[in-house]
């Protein structure tokens, strides 16, 4: 993912977007295709549940320019769509890892990016929020790449899979083709 985010370079190959070279799109340019939300974000900087989210809209603005109207409907909007609007004003380090998570998403909706790339969205999250993330992921109209460690959860909500061990691909495809017991016992030994 971080990879496909331009986080980092690859090793081999390069990463194709459009059938383009990622490294080829200006970093705002990528911030309009690619959204990227880690495993878990920390900051020591104390900035309300909002303000958090406002930060998806930065690719859309002019250097220094404040929030227009439309910036912050979709901020409101991807606060309503995370459940997050009553704990808009709330600090964002005090809130739970879970509620931090739903932030952190929330911010990646308001950045309106036509790719979502997600490391374990549902981490931190009790089961609740989990299957509601993971239904308004798979909803959204926009291409998703999520990384899930739960092989039930992925199943439930992802088109495909691509299932990876020591940072190699083992298979891709439909849920209901690839998990096998014999893909269980190459990969995961059981």
């Amino acid at each position: 993912l971080r990879c496909i985010a331009g986080i980092i370079e690859s090793e081999h190959g390069a990463v194709l977007y459009g059938g383009r070279p990622l490294n080829a799109l200006s970093v705002r340019a990528r911030a309009h295709h690619l959204a990227f939300v880690e495993q878990m974000q920390q900051t020591s900087t104390d900035m309300c549940v909002s303000d958090v989210v406002s930060l998806g809209r930065i690719p859309y603005r002019r250097r220094f320019g404040a929030l227009t109207n439309v910036d912050r409907a979709i901020v409101a909007a991807a606060l309503q769509t995370m459940d997050l609007a009553a704990l808009a004003d709330r600090s964002w380090r005090n809130m739970s890892g879970g509620e931090q998570q739903r932030t952190n998403i929330a911010r990646a909706l308001a950045q309106r990016a036509k790719v979502l790339l997600l490391d374990e969205p549902t981490n931190h999250l009790d089961i609740r929020h989990q299957l509601d993330v993971l239904k308004l992921v798979r909803d959204l109209p926009q291409a998703k790449i999520v990384c899930l460690h739960d092989l039930g959860l992925a199943a439930r909500y992802c088109d495909r899979l691509a299932v990876m061990k020591n940072g190699k691909l083992v298979e891709i495809g439909k849920p209901e083709t690839i998990l096998t017991p014999d893909l269980f016992r190459k990969v995961f030994e059981i």
